[in-house]
């Protein structure tokens, strides 16, 4: 199907291309009556398993319409094309500061990523997966391209094409198909995700679970601030040495290979603090050290007969400590 600009999909007129993915593509399009600017999902993919896919779009539609989380993107309308009979996803438009879409994977490749973003970006992605899995649903493909990065600096979950819903309610409610809600779309199984980030139990097999979505989660976040992928049973953790220890605690808890021994609550870094607060106990030490140093010589200046000046005491407001290190709430 061939969409530019001043195409009509829906009722809504394309602005410009924003990406691609492998069953789908991505455009700005602007409402036919409000005329505001949203984000809309075309299915474009063919073969033999085209109408799942095409099921599946749809239902990614239904799901999000019903989720209402600030770390999410939230759907706006969902259908098909009178024209081409293409299924179509409306949605919020997030775009970065820049006015282009950024995922968490380009502002990777571009070096955009510090250890103080990846903490806030780590607190809104374990936020809206907490949230995703109280409603009964497993993302299943939590990556870096899954992740848009807004202009007010708010991670966004995207992309639940591939997600499993626990929830038998659910389900009916949305009228899920069996295919759709489990691996099995005949009758072998087929692993659906993208496999570098798979959890071990999923890669032999095992259903996904919200334990395998925070296992994806901490290949994600390792590979962020490694750049490389990684590997249980391999030592891994020692290349967390350079990064805030704060970092080992959350990464082994999200990687361990026991899933019921998972977890994703975003942790204070308190050993980090206490390395600040007792550097700066040094600092403040040494500074004190000096000041008395200075006062006595400006004793021993005045005894001479010169005009000793005191320098004005120099307070630091105790708020301002817990913006020199990242806080999770």
């Amino acid at each position: 199907m061939d969409i530019s600009k001043g195409t009509v999909i829906g009722g809504y007129r394309v602005e410009r291309q924003l990406g691609r993915g492998g069953m789908s593509a991505v455009f700005e399009v602007v409402h036919p009556t409000l005329g505001v600017r949203l984000a809309m999902k075309v299915f474009d993919a063919e073969g033999e398993r085209t109408d799942f896919l095409r099921g599946r779009l749809l239902v990614e539609g239904r799901v999000l319409a019903r989720l209402e989380h600030s770390n999410l993107v939230k759907v706006h309308d969902c259908g098909f094309d009178d024209a081409t009979g293409a299924p179509y996803i409306v949605m919020d438009l997030v775009l970065s500061s820049d006015g282009e879409p950024r995922t968490l994977s380009e502002m990777h490749a571009m070096r955009e990523i510090d250890e103080e973003r990846l903490f806030r970006w780590y607190a809104d992605i374990a936020s809206a997966l907490a949230y995703v899995h109280s409603q009964g649903i497993v993302h299943r493909d939590v990556k870096p391209s899954n992740v848009l990065i807004a202009a007010d600096g708010r991670a966004v979950l995207a992309d639940f094409g591939v997600s499993r819903f626990s929830d038998e309610g659910l389900k009916r409610e949305l009228a899920v198909e069996p295919t759709m809600a489990t691996d099995v779309t005949t009758s072998s199984k087929v692993l659906l995700g993208t496999t570098s980030y798979l959890a071990p139990e999923v890669k032999r097999g095992e259903a996904a679970t919200a334990k395998s979505d925070m296992y994806s989660l901490g290949v994600m976040l390792f590979r962020m601030l490694t750049g490389i992928w990684y590997e249980p049973g391999t030592g891994a953790m020692n290349l967390l040495g350079p990064f805030d220890p704060a970092w080992k605690e959350i990464l082994s808890a999200l990687l361990d290979e026991d899933p019921a021994k998972r977890s994703m609550s975003p942790r204070r870094r308190r050993r980090a603090r206490l390395v600040f607060l007792a550097a700066l106990c040094a600092v403040l030490a040494l500074a004190a050290a000096a000041a008395v140093a200075w006062s006595l010589a400006g004793r021993s200046a005045s005894s001479r007969g010169d005009a000793g000046k005191s320098l004005p005491a120099q307070g630091m407001d105790g708020r301002a400590l817990d913006d020199l290190f990242f806080v999770t709430k």
